[in-house]
């Protein structure tokens, strides 16, 4: 199973399901490498890879609807992002447009309706980041009687410290230490 399919997406947004695999497919990856895994481990996902949608005993799985409640609206926000943020970075004939007449004539959006864009799902894409985190820590990572760990040394945020050195602020910055007294 993917993680989402085409059709997933105008569940959640304004998505045609005719975009070609080709503009569809590395988005999907990107995401669910970069955008879900890090959140539910990669057990997690294996397991979520291997469901079958069509199987009612997968659908009876407390992973199964984390997947169906809380990784899926997440997947396909983020995809929808993905996809507006590189908008214009394709071979693709069309891309996002809006119509102009009762013609159905359309025209690319500029930039501004762009970030428009982006910014409304932006929004809702974190909505359901929060939810997804908040019930995968809810249930402790325990999802059918099987614990999923996530995979802190593979997907730290934390960037190395040099030499044990902590930095405290910018000496340019007068603003972020005022009225604290310190030697350089």
């Amino acid at each position: 199973m993917e993680i989402i399919r085409i059709e997933d997406m105008s569940e959640w947004t304004p998505f045609a399901e005719t975009t070609s695999d080709m503009l569809f497919n590395p988005a999907r990856r990107y995401v669910q490498d970069m955008r879900i895994a890090p959140y539910i481990s990669d057990a997690a996902l294996a397991v979520i890879l291997g469901f079958n949608r069509e199987s009612e005993s997968d659908k009876n799985l407390e992973l199964y609807q984390f997947w169906f409640d809380y990784v899926r609206p997440h997947a396909v926000h983020s995809i929808f992002l993905y996809m507006a943020e590189t908008h214009g970075y394709n071979h693709a004939p069309n891309g996002f447009v809006k119509f102009t007449d009762n013609n159905n004539t359309s025209e690319a959006i500029n930039f501004e309706e762009r970030t428009d864009l982006v910014r409304t799902y932006e929004r809702k894409r974190n909505e359901y980041l929060s939810r997804m985190k908040g019930e995968f820590g809810d249930k402790k990572g325990v999802f059918d009687n099987f614990f999923y760990a996530l995979d802190a040394d593979k997907y730290c945020n934390k960037q190395p410290q040099a030499a044990g050195i902590t930095a405290i602020g910018s000496v340019n910055n007068s603003a972020l230490q005022r009225g604290r007294k310190f030697r350089l």
